[in-house]
């Protein structure tokens, strides 16, 4: 509680198992200006301190990296492999990257596709960040198949940023048996 301009404070507020004996307190001089500053009522300056910042408002500098790519790996099957992925740092095309067997840098890279492609389902203002290929034959062995995919991370400029994290996307790490050999061909796992 605050008292004139001094702070009580018991010890638990330090992290102590042991309170002090009835009445004792711990006295911090000067602490109740400094809790009326952190309130924004700023004695010393008469200023209110500054609100929250907006952080969903990013800040678009040339070239600069804010976000990191979201998306959806959406199907794989023995015919096709398709999903959507967007940066929030630019409206151009970004791209994933498809890697057999476990996420880079373990998996085998498998292809590198540009994510343009229209999708009137996705809830941005600009809708040209879908992806499909055809199912590459090297992914068709006879035997079970897992693929991981990147969202690539983009500067503001729809450049690749080769320093910054390009995470996995949701629903990724799927598996299929496509090919000779395969008990249920076609069937996602």
């Amino acid at each position: 509680m605050i008292l004139g301009s001094v702070l009580m404070m018991t010890w638990a507020n330090f992290g102590c198992d042991v309170e002090p004996p009835e009445g004792e307190a711990l006295q911090v001089e000067g602490a109740a200006d400094e809790l009326a500053a952190a309130e924004g009522d700023d004695p010393v300056q008469g200023q209110p301190l500054p609100g929250p910042v907006d952080l969903t408002t990013p800040v678009q500098a040339t070239g600069a990296n804010y976000f990191v790519p979201v998306g959806t790996h959406e199907t794989f099957n023995c015919s096709k492999i398709a999903g959507w992925v967007k940066d929030g740092d630019t409206t151009a095309p970004t791209w994933v990257t498809i890697h057999r067997d476990a996420p880079y840098p373990y998996g085998e890279p498998i292809a590198t596709v540009t994510a343009d492609l229209y999708r009137s389902d996705l809830p941005f203002g600009d809708k040209n960040h879908g992806f499909s290929i055809n199912t590459p034959a090297s992914l068709k062995t006879g035997y079970t198949e897992t693929i991981y995919i990147h969202g690539i991370n983009v500067d503001a400029n729809g450049d690749w940023d080769v320093t910054a994290n390009s995470p996995l996307l949701s629903q990724t790490g799927k598996s299929i048996c496509c090919g000779v050999g395969c008990l249920k061909p076609d069937v996602q796992n």
